[in-house]
């Protein structure tokens, strides 16, 4: 399973109407570069904590990549339609792709996403990790393989249909592609925590987003069966990496730095497992 490293948070992070496009750079020994903000932020009003936070008015990079390491398994292929078209399982809002990729070619696979949903795409591998590529359904150019991006997210203004492509240069790989549409955390009203449980096969990896206020004091807890899964969590608007996968984590807590959209990733480590994921935000 891939491990990634902290990134250090911008000076100035986009507001919640301009949710981040986070990246991960390949582990192939590059560098973490710093990169700016392509919009400048704006004065937003402060959202209730209950309330799920403005839609985006534009996407940007973070400031920082961070570093990846390699995961524990090489996959093996997974079958997919001969048109590359993905479609998820009922009730589920993620997929996992297991595939091989020759060098200098790319894999194509095709993905609706509806309009209002957020759209994370994240590829690891063993050896040197495929760059990502993805184009919108009338061929505009989402991102270009030449940043060497391996993880991207953001939010879907229309429904359309995503072509998603794993570009290889002069290796070839093995490799796991996750796509996901990140689950909405709403509390029911009068409530200050929310709990959801599900299954995750081996390498699987389940996306929530959860808004919270600046100030307010964050719980997060995750069991799985045989302690299977662990913590991924990450502040859109800071840039920073709470929790990181190399901290095999199942519990967080913090009072929070901003009012922000905290990613959080419920990881499979190396079995199928059962899982609870408990959010709590308390004032």
């Amino acid at each position: 399973m891939l491990l990634l490293a902290a990134c250090a948070p911008a000076d100035t992070g986009p507001t919640e109407d301009q949710i981040a496009t986070s990246v991960h750079l390949t582990t192939s020994a590059m560098e973490v570069e710093d990169q700016q903000p392509t919009t400048e932020p704006t004065n937003t009003p402060e959202p209730e904590p209950t309330e799920a936070p403005p839609e985006p008015t534009a996407t940007i990079e973070p400031t920082a990549a961070p570093t990846e390491a390699a995961p524990t398994q090489g996959p093996s292929a997974t079958p997919l339609p001969d048109d590359g078209r993905i479609i998820f399982n009922t009730d589920t809002t993620f997929t996992t792709i297991k595939d091989q990729i020759e060098e200098n070619s790319a894999n194509e696979y095709i993905v609706n996403i509806q309009k209002g949903q957020m759209l994370s795409v994240f590829i690891e591998s063993d050896g040197k990790t495929p760059a990502l590529a993805i184009t919108e359904e009338d061929g505009d150019v989402l991102l270009a393989a030449s940043k060497g991006f391996t993880w991207y997210l953001t939010n879907v203004q229309k429904t359309q249909d995503y072509t998603v492509k794993a570009v290889s240069e002069d290796f070839t790989s093995d490799y796991i592609l996750h796509i996901s549409t990140p689950i909405d955390v709403v509390f029911d009203s009068g409530a200050t925590a929310k709990t959801y449980e599900g299954i995750l096969l081996v390498d699987d990896i389940i996306d929530y987003k959860a808004y919270a206020l600046k100030d307010q004091y964050a719980k997060i807890t995750l069991t799985s069966s045989a302690g299977a899964a662990r913590l991924y969590i990450y502040g859109l608007e800071t840039q920073e990496e709470y929790v990181g996968y190399s901290d095999d984590a199942t519990t967080w807590e913090l009072t929070l730095p901003a009012s922000q959209t905290y990613l959080i990733k419920v990881l499979a480590h190396d079995a199928d497992t059962l899982y609870k994921l408990t959010v709590e935000f308390t004032n």
